[in-house]
């Protein structure tokens, strides 16, 4: 809360996304995906199609509580995008008949007590001033607030200081790595 509460001292307001304006909604989300991680080895330029098609098909697995966008002064400048750990239902479905899937995957997704953060982006210029804590906290707080007992900080590339000391600052330490197969290919 006090992460929240000192970037608002600081004038930025948090909002979280409406889903009545799901088109803005998710071009804005793009943009400011597409600028933030512009640097980012891993992550590609998407589309104002791409995003609104991300974002309608999976509009119905989405919690708006979770997803934030962070502006000064009217301006968009950093995101949040956080949703249920999708995986938990996904595991308890397994092995259904298609004719208890829908009911189950419903009831599955019901009690879903584990939050994922997969990506947080702020625009360079207004970087180092706790935007990025105040919006992972938002969102994790919205996670309690559903009852979740547990949440997931996205995947970090091991070089990703920033990054990590984001997670760290919140709390989180790491649990998993990814496991690399590599092989040396002779020229």
């Amino acid at each position: 809360r006090e992460m929240v509460n000192r970037v608002g001292a600081a004038g930025v307001v948090l909002r979280r996304w409406n889903f009545d304006r799901l088109d803005d909604e998710s071009n804005l989300f793009g943009q400011l995906l597409n600028e933030t991680f512009a640097g980012h080895w891993g992550s590609p330029q998407y589309s104002p199609a791409q995003m609104h098609g991300f974002a309608v098909g999976m509009k119905d697995l989405l919690i708006s509580d979770f997803l934030a966008f962070a502006e000064v002064r009217g301006e968009a400048v950093g995101f949040v995008f956080s949703f249920p750990d999708l995986n938990q239902a996904l595991h308890r479905v397994r092995g259904k008949s298609a004719e208890e899937s829908p009911a189950a995957l419903a009831q599955a997704l019901e009690a879903i007590d584990h939050g994922v953060l997969q990506i947080i982006g702020v625009r360079e210029s207004h970087r180092g001033h706790g935007i990025n804590l105040a919006l992972a906290a938002k969102s994790y707080l919205a996670m309690i607030e559903r009852g979740y007992k547990t949440a997931s900080y996205t995947i970090v590339l091991d070089d990703n200081w920033p990054s990590r000391r984001t997670a760290e600052r919140l709390g989180a330490r790491v649990s998993r790595n990814f496991i690399i197969y590599r092989r040396e290919l002779a020229p």
